[in-house]
């Protein structure tokens, strides 16, 4: 697979709004360069990711040189690029059906092996639907661990059944609590955001907040979260909750004051 171009930009003190957005890249290294490879490349990427624009179905990647394919990001990771970019560069290249059985029976037994998990899950979600099977039987897992990484990978599948051990992952795991509020907010399985409300009552400011900014990524115009406009400055949010009382203030990305 390519390596991904990437550029580092000075921070602008103050701050400042894109009006602009830019697409991702992968390029080819010298050695591997060539219009078939890119044509390659672009077709099982587009197998597995589309987007609709005004209705057309789209795929997301686009050859453009024999080195260099644009990538739009797929809106179901929106929030998580760096997941994107993994999992592209997951999907098998070349696979025959019986490759990709062999592969299936693997995935499985490294899935449910804590040690290997977090990788045959990517590889899972790479996939696609012929991975959901197996991630659902990670849902089985006694391990915690194995458990979250299966419903992780299901959420960005889109895949209903995930939202419960997400959301206890969130409540009882720190360590991956960022991740588990960030799959609950990719999804648009209804559960989700009723586990996400849920959160918004737990005992932990950082949860508390989370599970807000995921509710909101999830849908900015839910009356739950919308909050209001303050000059055009700042988001104000009143969140009826029955925690224990907090606010929440923030200056940066996205100036706002939430009160639980």
């Amino acid at each position: 697979w390519p390596s991904i171009a990437a550029r580092f930009w000075p921070t602008i003190l103050g701050g400042g709004v894109a009006q602009k957005s830019r697409n991702l890249g992968l390029v080819l290294k010298p050695e591997q360069k060539s219009v078939a490879n890119s044509a390659r490349i672009e077709t099982v990427v587009n197998r597995r990711f589309h987007t609709f624009n005004k209705g057309v179905k789209i795929g997301v990647c686009k050859a453009r040189t024999d080195q260099y394919l644009e990538l739009t990001v797929h809106p179901r990771y929106k929030d998580n690029i760096e997941r994107y970019v993994h999992v592209t560069r997951a999907i098998a290249m070349r696979e025959t059906e019986s490759d990709l059985i062999e592969r299936l029976a693997r995935l499985e037994k490294q899935l449910l092996d804590p040690l290997t998990s977090s990788r045959a899950a990517l590889q899972l979600e790479a996939i696609g639907q012929r991975g959901v099977e197996t991630l659902r039987h990670g849902l089985t897992s006694a391990d915690p661990e194995v458990r979250f990484y299966s419903a992780e990978a299901l959420a960005y599948l889109d895949e209903s059944g995930a939202a419960e051990e997400l959301a206890k992952t969130a409540r009882n795991a720190p360590a991956f609590r960022v991740f588990a509020l960030a799959a609950l907010s990719a999804t648009a399985d209804f559960s989700a955001h009723e586990e996400l409300r849920s959160l918004l009552d737990v005992s932990s400011a950082e949860t508390r907040y989370g599970a807000f900014r995921a509710l909101w990524t999830m849908n900015r115009n839910d009356p739950l979260v919308m909050g209001e406009s303050l000059g055009g400055q700042l988001s104000y949010h009143v969140l009826e909750t029955s925690g224990p009382p907090m606010i929440h203030v923030t200056k940066t990305r996205r100036p706002e004051v939430v009160l639980f």
